[in-house]
């Protein structure tokens, strides 16, 4: 067997595999988002996970961006978290409302950059080296080609301002967007009529891997395909952070604007409000899982 009949064996593989490196860096680039704006405000931090969940498969250190602060791979890949010190954590609830948001939005803005690279790849791909072109119309490819480039430094540009206003952003407009997601989440809920249905709508590691799946097969391309199962759950990732329920970045997000803007209502009022978002995002979670196991089962009949 040559080289080439084993990567034209091994391509599914490969393809799944892609797929499955841009969706864990989907996890990678949120954290390292949230790390970014921690150092930038001066908070302490005592971990950062990259990626996963369990038992430590990977641990080094980046000095020039978050000096000795330990960074992780957990062997379960599956979520990513950061971890402050006590005197990070006192620094945060030191921090104006603005760095709060800048803090807790930026994991959620890191996504939205994150995929906005992966749709223009997808773009630039698709127009370069997809386009049935004739090779003698040389003036068409050039065309292609400033039209790709100009797209690269439009996203560049978006890319550029929400990272660098981040801060606006996370302030005003994802309080907004969070609501938006949560009504969403919340009329897919009401909506529900069958077990069927409330099975699908919901998606653990399991369905997420499902969808992923879908994904390839409705782009089969070897490039295009993992491109956008990376676009597709980073964008996920980022708008489902966004939902108003502690302790995710909107849940954040939502307290410290409420704080904010109605400081009374939040002394009183907001300790109630966390506890209940929790629990609201634990029973979806857990539905979530059940959902799971119902499509294993089906699997399996």
């Amino acid at each position: 067997m040559d080289i080439y009949e084993f990567l034209v064996k091994a391509m599914p593989v490969l393809v799944a595999l892609a797929a499955i490196v841009l969706v864990l860096a989907a996890f990678c680039v949120h954290e390292l988002g949230h790390a970014f704006k921690m150092r930038k405000w001066g908070v302490e931090m005592q971990e950062i996970t990259l990626v996963g969940l369990g038992p430590i498969a990977w641990r080094g250190t980046w000095p020039s961006a978050f000096g000795q602060t330990p960074l992780h791979v957990r062997w379960i890949p599956f979520g990513a978290f950061v971890l402050t010190t006590d005197a990070g954590t006192a620094k945060m609830k030191q921090l104006p409302a603005h760095a709060q948001c800048d803090i807790s939005g930026a994991g959620v803005t890191a996504n939205l950059i994150y995929a906005l690279i992966l749709i223009t790849l997808a773009y630039c791909y698709t127009w370069l080296f997809r386009a049935t072109i004739p090779p003698e119309n040389v003036w068409q490819v050039v065309a292609i080609s400033i039209d790709s480039v100009l797209f690269a430094v439009f996203i560049g540009t978006i890319s550029f301002c929400l990272w660098h206003y981040n801060h606006h952003v996370s302030s005003y407009l994802y309080p907004i967007l969070g609501i938006c997601v949560l009504w969403l989440v919340g009329s897919a809920i009401w909506n529900i009529q069958t077990a069927k249905q409330a099975a699908e709508i919901m998606a653990g590691p399991i369905g997420v891997t499902q969808l992923g799946g879908n994904i390839l097969s409705a782009h089969p391309d070897p490039i295009l395909g993992p491109l956008m199962v990376g676009f597709n759950l980073s964008l996920a990732i980022g708008l489902s952070n966004l939902l108003p329920l502690f302790p995710l970045d909107g849940g954040h997000i939502a307290m410290t604007t409420l704080g904010r803007l109605m400081p009374n209502i939040y002394r009183k009022f907001g300790h109630i409000a966390q506890i209940s978002g929790a629990l609201i995002l634990f029973t979806l979670v857990v539905w979530a899982l059940m959902s799971d196991i119902v499509r294993v089962i089906n699997w399996i009949i």
